[in-house]
């Protein structure tokens, strides 16, 4: 899903590697647009599970790390 304002949004994050395959056990952050910053785990899958209510217009990001790994930042524009 994608991030709407004073909305609570379920948005599932998959995060991936070389080849696309997915990565397990990365954190991924959640900060941005006054939605509460909270991180959590990839699954085996290499997907992450987040409810996001943004309180105002701007950008979500999304901050995927693992030791090994290049960082990596997605964002998301709310409305």
């Amino acid at each position: 899903g994608t991030p709407k304002r004073k909305q609570a949004r379920k948005i599932r994050i998959t995060v991936l590697g070389a080849g696309n395959r997915p990565v397990a056990g990365a954190t991924v952050r959640v900060s941005g647009a006054g939605a509460k910053a909270v991180r959590g785990r990839t699954n085996k899958k290499g997907t992450a599970t987040f409810r996001v209510r943004a309180k105002k217009r701007g950008q979500v990001s999304f901050r995927a790390t693992k030791g090994g790994y290049e960082a990596t930042t997605l964002r998301l524009r709310v409305r």
